[in-house]
Formats: C-alpha cells, structure tokens, sequence
C-alpha cells in the first residue's frame, strides 16, 4: 500500500536546479485537467478517510502518470511551482506562483552560482516589498516537500515576521493536491513543518520524507541549527537583528550547520538596509569586494522592479534634477531585454564586462538593452521624495527603504562632512572599472579579460585570459595574495596631468587599514578632475607600496606623488632614494612668507585635515571632480565627525578612510597653489553653472548636459560617448574674449576619429607612448 506518494513513488534525484531558459510561469495545460480528474467523486467518497484510501483506488496507469507528475517537481522548481504553488498576493486575493522582475533576478542568479559549481549563498539587499519572501519560502516548501531528509530553516527579527513566513509555506502546503501532498506530522509555528507519517507505531514501515522547516525569531538568544545539517536557509531582514547575534548566527551557527556537500543546498541572507557601521554594511562591503570569491555572493535590488510604483504624470511635466540623475546611473547599472515576451532586468556589469547589446539568458532571444526609467516611474518617486525632504530623517528613510543603488541604501545616521547632495553626485557617477587586476614584480599588468577566453589544454576548460599578451596564467583569484587591488578606469593619456595622493598603511591584513593610492587626472583647462585609478590592498608593506606607487606614478606620465608621512616614512625614504622618483610633493608652510619647506611628503595634521576635507567637499559642490570607485562612495557616506564645530573628521567606527584620505590628498596637493589662506579654503577658479557658462554640451549617448568653457569636449563627462553637441549660451554671447573655432550656434560632434583630426592636428604628428604599466 503505498501512503506517502511525496516519499514513496519515486526515488529523488540529486537534480540540478537548472530550469531551460526560457520559462513560462503559468500552469501547463494539461495540468488543471489532471488536477479535475483526481479530484472526482470516487476519489472524495465518505467512506475515504485519507490519502492511503484514495490510493488503493488508483489503476497502474494512473500510478504512473502520478509518478510523472511528481519525478517534474522534483527535477525543477520553476515546473513545480507554477503548476502547484498558491499564494496570496496584495490584494487578498490566491493566485499561482508567478515571478515578478525581482524574483526571477534572484532565481537565475541561483542557478548562475550552481551552474559555475559555487555554493548557492545569496546576500541580498533591496528596497521594500519586492517578493523576495514569497520566492524564498516557495523554494523551502519545495525542497522540503519533495525531498528526504532535508532540514530547512526560517529566521526573521522578530516571531510576529516569523508567523508570516512560516504561513506562507503553510499555506503553498494546504493548497497541494493530495496526489502529490506529502504526509505531514506537525505544522505548528512552535514545532514547525514535519514532513513524516504521522502514525508513529507505522513510521518504522512507512517513515514519511523525514524532512523539516524550523522557524526562529532573531530576538532569541538560542543556537540556529545546532545538531542538524541545514539544506536550505532564509535569514530575513537579518539587519534588523543585533549585530552581535547576526555574527554569531550568519558566521558560527549557520555556517557551520549548512550542508556545504549538498551541490543543492541553497541559503539566502536578505534586508532592507539599515544605516552604515554597522556589521550588515560592513559585510555587505566586504561581499562587493570579493565578488565571485565572496561566501554570500551580492545581489542588491532597486525599487523600481515593483510595477505599481508608477504615476502617469499630467500634460507638460518634467523631471526635476535628482530625478535626471536618478534615471543616468539606473542606466549605467541595468538592462532590460527587449522581448515583449521577456522584458527581464539584468545587472549591466559582469565584473568589468558591458553586457549591453548581449543575448539574455532569461528568454534566449531578446537582446539586453540600457534600461531608463519610465516618466511614471520618475514622477511616483518625485512626488515622494518631495513628501518626505521637508524633513531630514524622512528623506533618509524614503532612499533606504526606496533605494536606486546600494550606495544610496545604507544611510548614515551620523553628521557626514560630505552631506545628501554630495553623496548623491558621488553615487550617481561610480563605474566599474575598465581593467582590474595587480602589478607584478617588473610593473607588468595582470588581470583576467571577460572578452578574451582562452581554453585550457589540460583540462579543455575556458577561462579569462590575462591581460597581458604572453601570460597563460588563470588569474581568477588575483595576485599571490587572492587580491585583484589594482583598478584602472582611463589608462595614461598623453600630455595629460596626473597627481596620486598615497595613504600609507602597515599591511598586517585581516581588518587593519589599507594603503591606498588615489591616481587623479587633473584638469586646469576648465573641465572637471576625474579618478583615472586606484591601488587599495592592507596586505602590502610599505616598501612594496613605494615600489607599486613607483611604477603606478611614472606609466601616468610622472605625475605628482604626494605620500602621506604621518606615521610611515618608509614609503617615502624608498621611492626617493632607491627608486629615484622624480616628482615628489614639497611640503608648504602656508603661513609663512617663504611657504616652500625642505620636506617632502604630505603631513596630516589637526590644522591641515580640515583643508583636506573641505577642498574636496566644494569641489563635489561644483561637481568639478568625477569619482569612480564604489568603495569611495562609501567611504565618503561614512566620513563623519563628532558634531558641527569638530574640526577633525575622519572613518566611522567599523569603517575605513583610506581612499578617501588618498583621494582628499592627490585633489589638494594638485591645486595647492589655488589655496586662499586669508578666506581659509580653496578657490574654486573653474566652477561653472549652465547660467553662467559660455557654452552647454549635450551627450547624444546619455542625454546628459553640463557647463563647458569653450565648446571643445571631446568626450561626455559621465558616460565618455564621443558623440556630443555644443550650443552657445546666448546669455553669455559678448562677454568671452575666448577665440572659439566653431561658428555661433549649433555644433555636430561626428564620431572621434573624424572630427579630432580637424579639431587638433597636433595629435598625429606625435606617436603613441607605449606604457609597459597597462
């Protein structure tokens, strides 16, 4: 007799939990018949009393297509689910499991981590109400409904979340047909889903799956998972837990329980932010960093992927300017694919790859393409953020629980030196980087090119070729170190003016500082000052710094090397003695008749620090500097002082400075010259305003418009498309002595090639360098 036919029909496969890639999520057709026909009077007689009874009324045909049915769960997720899977959804009404953006998002990035053979581990930060609990909870009921010996566990931050959780699969349970409905001997939230023969004296005979859901409040101080091997695990709004319980949880109990030799095994971590320094944002951090190395691979989900997030604008409207910011960088970070049938986001960078013009992997036919935000979209959220700016915390709450980017979701409670509409240029203009990889011993770059794939002889596998022609070496883990610290954005451009600014650090590893060195491209024709590259690694001492800075300093055309001297001359005593570099820092006494000194280096000091801080913050102001690195945004976020009058200011607790401090010093170390010590700050010479400027450039690539001096960018500010307009300000007509070799009016940029000729001669009649560095 057979009575658990969950646990008895067939014999679970070890299966994948690939899917083919393009999935329909409605019910096959064939399935509403079949649920009708099981569903006759014969099979719902009063003298049945459960589902043993009803089985003994089955023909070996119908066994059969049973058997079927359920090998098709067991094998994919995507098949079980939105054939059998109910919900409930906003309206309070049932519906069958159906993924929405972000749901399928989190799903491919799943079967992405099992298809590389990586632990399917998802660290998740996200704005609210995307779904992300319904999908988590479907795929614990799956996996807990349809395979032995499975142990699944629930954790949210409090038992009230808990109890909405544990329904969720409670109620995908009750709504199973009882052909494939598995026995079950306790579904209380206390004890949990037990999937066993309720009938202990017949559980030796007929044990059931003996597979089971825990559920666990955060608030509790008890063990998650201890004795038991954890198959699947959902951690829910784990950044609301304390920080000392979620360490303890997500780095001891949970990471030892986990079934790490199950290929199948899945664990996600997922939250809305919930401010910085604290350990969510610092692992959050820590996860970006790695990337693919990371034990929690990231994956952060923006607000938009929710559709009733959507206002039809009246006649005439037009975005305000957070909003236009909002909708470039949305632009640089998604895509969406241009199926009408598909019309799936992807993330836009894998690494340092541009997927955009890619084929998707939802549908297999659509084509990625830029995705810009819909003037709906723009309005809801313009309406909302002016709701919520009359009031600081407001504001703050609104980008945290309403986020675009995760830089934007991890809101610092605290007194930043650099405030709201500093952060929000930053983040609106952070890139991955074109190259990132490290330098060796002769300079040489390294690092693993996502669009050059090299097959290995020994044993026929691809993987990113170096770099550098000639090296056959696999660099997906780094350096010697497992670092990739290097990151370039422009490579050396000739005749250009650079200046690195060096924090120095002892390089002991594990959480002591980094030394940092910040490459800047400095401008003094008019444009903006733009990071070029980075080095950023704590496991470099500082003579092997000096020798990175060294070979960094002259590929970027002998630019000027301000190293901090605080507590580390070393650096400093090396580069200049050993490796004879031959354009240091002078140290200046500002307040002195003579200002140049006999010292080299920069010197951080109680009186110097804030000179640092604030040239950069008005240069943010006037949006004269451009950033690139994710990591600087952050630091940037967390650059706090004490209270208003504080004159030092430095990392929160938790956080880091390093690039930060690199960056403040290569901006002023570059115009020094243009301090004014008697208003006690920087003078900002070349700051620009579309009222005041001479010209206006338009991007034809991004749409974006920026102020310019004399119409002759060659390239976009942001996006660097070389296909620009510049128009006169007709305010401004008369009031330039500036030759300009343009006529009055309108001007068409065609593609570089074509047009640098004639706007530059000069630049063909010298060759191009050769840099060994890049």
């Amino acid at each position: 007799m057979i009575i658990d036919p969950a646990a008895n029909l067939i014999t679970p496969p070890r299966g994948p939990l690939i899917r083919p890639a393009k999935v329909k999520w409605d019910r096959d057709s064939a399935i509403s018949d079949l649920i009708d026909y099981f569903d006759e009077p014969r099979f719902h007689d009063k003298k049945i009393r459960s589902d043993a009874d009803r089985f003994n009324l089955l023909t070996v045909k119908e066994i059969k297509a049973i058997e079927d049915i359920a090998r098709k769960c067991r094998a994919d997720f995507s098949y079980c689910a939105r054939n059998f899977f109910w919900i409930t959804n906003k309206r309070r009404g049932e519906i069958l499991f159906k993924l929405w953006e972000s749901q399928e998002l989190i799903y491919e990035h799943l079967i992405g981590l099992k298809n590389k053979g990586l632990q399917m581990k998802l660290m998740i930060i996200k704005a609210r109400q995307l779904g992300c609990s319904s999908l988590i909870e479907g795929m614990v009921a799956w996996k807990t409904c349809f395979f032995k010996n499975v142990t699944a566990i629930v954790v949210s931050f409090d038992p009230e979340h808990a109890a909405y959780l544990f329904g969720i699969m409670q109620y995908i349970y009750d709504r199973l047909p009882w052909f494939i409905k598995p026995q079950c001997s306790a579904r209380e939230y206390k004890d949990g889903l037990k999937f066993e023969n309720p009938d202990q004296d017949d559980r030796r005979r007929n044990p059931g799956l003996n597979s089971a859901v825990m559920v666990q409040a955060a608030n509790k101080r008890t063990g998650v998972g201890q004795g038991v091997r954890i198959s699947a695990a959902h951690c829910s709004e784990f950044a609301d837990w304390n920080p000392d319980y979620a360490r303890d949880v997500i780095e001891e109990d949970l990471g030892n329980a986990l079934a790490e030799e199950d290929p199948d095994m899945f664990a996600i971590l997922e939250s809305t932010a919930k401010g910085c320094g604290n350990y969510s944002y610092r692992l959050w951090n820590k996860n970006m960093e790695l990337a693919e190395q990371a034990e929690w691979h990231p994956l952060f989900l923006p607000w938009f992927f929710e559709r009733t997030r959507f206002i039809a604008p009246p006649s005439g409207w037009r975005p305000e300017e957070p909003e236009v910011q909002m909708n470039e960088r949305v632009q640089v970070d998604w895509l969406r694919c241009d199926n009408k049938d598909c019309e799936q986001y992807h993330e836009r960078y894998r690494k340092t790859e541009d997927r955009e013009d890619t084929i998707c992997a939802t549908c297999g036919v659509g084509t990625l393409k830029s995705y810009g935000l819909e003037p709906g979209q723009m309005y809801w959220m313009q309406r909302k953020r002016k709701n919520a700016e009359k009031e600081s915390e407001s504001l703050k709450k609104l980008r945290q629980e309403m986020a675009t980017t995760s830089e934007e979701a991890f809101q610092l409670s605290g007194i930043s030196v650099f405030g709201e509409d500093s952060q929000e240029y930053v983040n609106s203009t952070v890139r991955p980087p074109l190259k990132q990889g490290f330098l060796d011993k002769n300079g040489k770059f390294h690092g693993c090119d996502p669009k050059n794939l090299k097959r290995n002889p020994r044993n026929n596998e691809y993987y990113e070729a170096c770099y550098l022609d000639g090296c056959d070496q696999d660099h997906q883990f780094g350096d010697e170190n497992g670092e990739a610290p290097f990151q370039v954005w422009k490579e050396p451009e000739r005749d250009a003016e650079y200046c690195i600014g060096a924090d120095v650090a002892e390089g002991l590893g594990g959480d002591y500082d980094y030394s940092c060195g910040f490459v800047l491209k400095v401008n003094k024709q008019g444009g903006a000052d733009e990071q070029v590259a980075t080095f950023r690694s704590n496991r470099v001492d500082p003579v092997a710094f000096a020798q990175v800075l060294n070979f960094i300093g002259r590929a970027y055309n002998e630019a000027l090397m301000a190293i901090e001297v605080n507590r580390y001359d070393t650096c400093m005593t090396w580069i200049r003695f050993q490796l004879q570099y031959p354009n240091l820092y002078r140290w200046k006494h500002l307040d002195s008749i003579n200002p140049l000194s006999n010292k080299l280096g920069w010197l951080t000091q109680v009186n110097t620090k804030p000179r640092l801080y604030q040239t950069l913050k008005r240069w943010l102001q006037f949006k004269l500097i451009i950033l690139y690195s994710r990591n600087l945004a952050n630091e940037l976020k967390t650059f706090t002082k004490e209270d208003y009058e504080e004159r030092g200011a430095g990392a929160e607790k938790g956080s880091y400075d390093d690039e930060a401090m690199a960056c403040q010093i290569s901006l002023y170390c570059a115009h020094e010259g243009d301090w004014d010590d008697s208003v006690g700050q920087m003078a900002v010479k070349r700051e620009l305003t579309m009222e005041s400027s001479p010209w206006h450039m338009l991007c034809k690539g991004c749409e974006m418009r920026w102020p310019s001096h004399d119409g002759q960018d060659k390239q976009c500010i942001r996006c660097q498309c070389r296909v620009i307009e510049g128009q006169r300000n007709r305010s401004q007509v008369g009031t330039e002595n500036q030759s300009n070799p343009f006529e009055d009016g309108k001007i068409s940029r065609y593609e570089a090639q074509d047009w640098a000729v004639s706007i530059d001669q000069r630049e063909t009649d010298k060759p191009e360098p050769e840099y060994d560095l890049l």
